[in-house]
């Protein structure tokens, strides 16, 4: 799978397909991200770049120097282990979407399978299963529709002089996000963030963010929730004004970084505390199942590791048994330190993408697991870690002081364990170590007494 779907294999398949008979030369194709949802599927997504017409003189320090057009590009290799999943999925996803051609340069890239080796590519914006991110992705049609709406929060009832719009997050076959920057008819300029998404209900997630901008600018507190502009249905597109301020950073003993912890915890608060419910929902016993299923790949790659995730496993469904439920409350579901953005006055919390019903103690480990370095500098580094962990938990339940956490443990030694897959699954130097650390942690972690 990695052979027919890496860099080299994507490139053979560009120069004989949308660089064949024209003057584009291929500058560089790079993989940037790998994704695997065994047995069933494999992504791959590949930067691209393309250039043409060289131009002498000096250059500004950019890639496509010397030359006077250029393109980047996402191509998409996806790919299916077993041959029945490759037939079904391309029955029922691929056959509606195939003839439709591959021009990524002056048009679209449509998916084009190769069935003996039971994967296809395509690029950005086509998706076989966010089948509207083109539309979403054409700025005119949503300026179009931005004026045909007005007047809308934000917006107002100025009209939208001139716009352009770009990629700033894409997980193939999940979801987009899309920056969209607007030129209003009073020269202000104005920056949305669009999100299209499968299998999640957007249109009720735009309804639920706006109650939590509102409830956030009443409260008063330093967290502060980006209004919401625009629902369209029809092509499930979701947007907000665009986050202000910068991220908070990874640094640990940095003092924005401890702030910022406290900040998290009254938004949990915000969000638990709300009474607003979605459709989706997220279970810490699901997730332990996911574990469970991705065990094996760890002893192929690091026998320690697999020891230490196998064990894990079996403490994990044992404590998910014998511990009840805690009672399911509206849940970010990603919450972590960067998340949130510092505009020198608030923090702005950001990634709705994962909002859904859940155990309170979801939001809470998700944050303290990430809280960890897993490579701390120094114990300046790790002290500064727990630190942020200790006042996260503690500013929590000051403000919930009657909330049930019983389930804490097993929701943060869950997300350690995740993120030591992560780790595996990108393999970059160093990853064995301290993926083995995570995964000692999440022993240790299981083994306290939930927060008090």
């Amino acid at each position: 799978m990695r052979a027919a779907t890496g860099e080299d294999a994507a490139t053979r398949f560009l120069e004989h397909t949308a660089l064949a008979g024209t003057d584009w030369r291929l500058v560089s194709t790079r993989q940037r991200q790998v994704r695997l949802d065994p047995p069933k599927a494999y992504w791959a997504v590949h930067r691209v770049r393309l250039v043409r017409n060289a131009t002498p003189g000096p250059g500004n320090g950019e890639w496509w120097d010397g030359f006077d057009e250029h393109r980047e590009l996402r191509l998409v290799a996806r790919g299916a282990f077993e041959r029945k999943a490759w037939h079904e999925y391309r029955e029922a996803v691929l056959a509606p979407l195939l003839g439709n051609g591959f021009d990524p340069i002056d048009g679209l890239g449509w998916p084009v399978p190769f069935d003996d080796d039971q994967m296809c590519f395509w690029t950005y914006p086509v998706d076989p299963r966010l089948r509207s991110l083109p539309e979403a992705s054409d700025v005119e049609a949503i300026r179009e529709r931005l004026m045909l709406r007005r007047p809308l929060p934000v917006l107002g009832d100025r009209a939208v002089a001139s716009a352009t719009s770009e990629r700033l997050r894409y997980l193939p076959e999940v979801s987009a996000t899309l920056g969209y920057d607007l030129v209003m008819d009073d020269v202000q300029a104005v920056r949305l963030v669009g999100k299209v998404a499968r299998g999640i209900d957007l249109g009720r997630a735009h309804a639920v963010l706006t109650a939590l901008h509102d409830a956030a600018e009443r409260t008063g507190d330093r967290v502060r929730i980006p209004p919401t502009v625009a629902y369209f249905e029809e092509l499930g597109l979701q947007l907000q004004e665009a986050a202000r301020g910068e991220p908070v950073g990874s640094e640990r003993t940095a003092q924005l970084f401890q702030e910022a912890a406290l900040a998290a915890a009254d938004a949990a608060a915000l969000l638990h505390g709300s009474a607003l419910e979605v459709t989706e929902t997220h279970s810490i016993a699901a997730e332990v199942e996911r574990l469970a299923r991705v065990t094996e790949q760890f002893a192929l790659v690091d026998i320690e590791c697999y020891q230490l995730l196998r064990q894990l496993v079996s403490h994990l469904r044992r404590r998910v048994e014998i511990v009840g439920e805690e009672e399911y409350v509206l849940c970010h579901g990603d919450l972590k330190y960067d998340q949130l953005l510092w505009d020198g006055t608030r923090f702005n919390l950001i990634d709705f993408e994962e909002l859904a019903m859940a155990e309170p103690s979801w939001d809470l480990a998700k944050y303290c697991a990430h809280a960890v370095s897993s490579a701390p500098l120094d114990w300046e580094d790790s002290v500064a870690s727990y630190k942020a962990r200790d006042a996260f938990l503690a500013r929590y339940l000051e403000r919930r002081p009657d909330v049930s956490v019983e389930r804490f443990p097993i929701h943060e030694a869950t997300h350690l364990a995740l993120r030591a897959l992560v780790l595996m699954w990108g393999q970059t130097r160093g990853w064995a170590g301290a993926a083995s650390s995570l995964l000692a942690m999440a022993h240790e972690r299981l083994r306290t007494p939930p927060p008090r």
